[in-house]
């Protein structure tokens, strides 16, 4: 569903569903929320359009959830997903070291703040190559067949020319994902 500019690397992001703890406490009943968001999704088919349209919408909901509970690290990990398509890398590396700094054993914040350290490095043209590698291999050491982190890392090593490296992980990746039509990294 996502068209990526051919400049555009197409790393992988993580959300982090939490639909039974705090988020669940923060917010509005979920009968109330499906019914809110069933009017509101009804007519609307595009992906693009969806996101465009719900993406202020989940970044007020994302930033609240942080605001009440400052300790909740899957909000500010999520929080920077919505940053990611509007090209806001330096709010989105913020939000995921506040996310990495609360929960050290998150994968998906590890995983997230490596693409965004890549993102902004590229569109800064400061070389953070280092801090995303860093950021990669550690999510893989906290989860091992974590497909998303094995997948940027292959295509990290691919942007980055390193043959071998790349290889290696695309291996590891074919063995921990269904996206078997993704291996063309």
């Amino acid at each position: 569903f996502i068209k990526w500019k051919p400049d555009e690397p197409p790393f992988r992001l993580s959300l982090i569903i939490d639909t039974e703890t705090r988020a669940k406490k923060t917010f509005m009943k979920r009968s109330e929320r499906g019914k809110l968001l069933g009017r509101r999704l009804r007519g609307e088919q595009n992906p693009e359009s969806l996101f465009g349209r719900y993406a202020s919408l989940a970044t007020r909901y994302f930033r609240e959830a942080a605001q009440r509970d400052h300790t909740y690290a899957t909000a500010h990990n999520n929080l920077a997903c919505v940053y990611f398509p509007k090209s806001e890398f330096s709010s989105a590396v913020g939000e995921l070291d506040k996310a990495v700094s609360l929960d050290p054993s998150s994968p998906e914040a590890f995983n997230n703040r490596a693409v965004a350290y890549f993102k902004l490095g590229s569109r800064l043209k400061v070389d953070l190559r280092e801090k995303t590698e860093a950021d990669l291999l550690k999510a893989i050491e906290l989860k091992p067949d974590y497909a998303d982190a094995l997948f940027n890392l292959a295509y990290f090593y691919k942007l980055s020319n390193r043959k071998k490296e790349k290889d290696i992980y695309t291996k590891h990746f074919t063995a921990h994902s269904s996206d078997k039509e993704l291996i063309n990294i």
